[in-house]
Parts: C-alpha cells; sequence; structure tokens
C-alpha cells in the first residue's frame, strides 16, 4: 500500500493521538529545520490557538517534530482531523532527520491566525507529552512548556482530549 511522510510538531506528536486518527502510523525519526518555529496562534473553532509551523525570525529558531509513514488510505482522516481547507493547509518540507538525514515531508501550517489566541492546558500538555515520548531534546521541551496555556471550560472538550494524556 502507498505510503506517504507526514511531520507531526505539535499534539500529533503524541502517538496515541495520531494512531487514534491513523491507525497505520509510524515513526520514522525526530526531526527539525530551522526554517520554522513554533506557535500556538492558529484560529480553531474552539477559541483557543493550536501549533503551527510559523516562519523562523531569527538565526536561533527551530522546530523539532516527529516524521511518521501513514497508508495514503489514511490522510483524508488526517485531513479532517486537522481541519485542512479550514484554517489549514498543506505542504512539503525539507527536515533533517536526527538518525535518517534528510527526509521530504507533507506537514500542515495555518492560514488562519490570531497572535492573541493562547492554547488550552489539555493541547499544550498533548504537545509536551509527544515531545517527550520521542525524546525531543529537553530544552526544546522547556521552550514548549514556557508557552502560556488557559483552562478549556468545555468539561466534554477537555475530557475527550485528556483521554490522550498520560
Amino acid at each position: 500500500m502507498a505510503q506517504f511522510l507526514y511531520f507531526g510538531y505539535g499534539s500529533n506528536m503524541l502517538t496515541k493521538k495520531l494512531k487514534s486518527r491513523c491507525p497505520s502510523a509510524v515513526k520514522i525519526d525526530v526531526c527539525r529545520t530551522k526554517e520554522y518555529t513554533l506557535k500556538f496562534h492558529k484560529v480553531s473553532s474552539d477559541d483557543s490557538g493550536k501549533g503551527d509551523m510559523a516562519k523562523a525570525e531569527s538565526e536561533t529558531d527551530e522546530l523539532y517534530g516527529v516524521a511518521f509513514s501513514i497508508d495514503k488510505s489514511e490522510e483524508s482522516n488526517l485531513d479532517g482531523a486537522e481541519g485542512y481547507g479550514h484554517g489549514y493547509e498543506k505542504k512539503e518540507i525539507d527536515v533533517e532527520g536526527i538518525t535518517k538525514g534528510p527526509l521530504r515531508v507533507w506537514t500542515y501550517y495555518a492560514t488562519n491566525i490570531n497572535p492573541e489566541l493562547k492554547p488550552y492546558h489539555w493541547y499544550k500538555r498533548q504537545t509536551v507529552e509527544g515531545a517527550r515520548e520521542n525524546g525531543l531534546p529537553e530544552d526544546y521541551i522547556k521552550k514548549i512548556e514556557a508557552f502560556e496555556s488557559i483552562q478549556d471550560t468545555d468539561e466534554k472538550r477537555r475530557t475527550k482530549n485528556e483521554k490522550y494524556l498520560s
């Protein structure tokens, strides 16, 4: 079956969450790019900020994530979960795999942003736990932890999303 390489850099680094959308997902490598940086400013239908790969603004900016191989038949599942065409678009980018070297991967980027938005606590925790699970550098994890986040007052949504957390 045909596969595609997907670069998850936000909450989709959390394998349990990604596999709920794409059961065939297999980790290929931890990757990084100096072309982008992580922001939580993508406008979401739940009024919070979701992850985005914003253009790097300084030479110290970088974006870490995880490359996964996913069956092409599950691409529409990921598109739907990510809101493809509704605030996220996708493109191919080049990343540097920690063990595999250069990789060309598909990823999502925000087209509807608001720098005032903040992620919900559960969303930021999913991103942090995914980063820890995949062994991203500790200083990068500390950068994610440093983002301000807010409480989700919708208990049903919060509970649904906290099920992915350990």
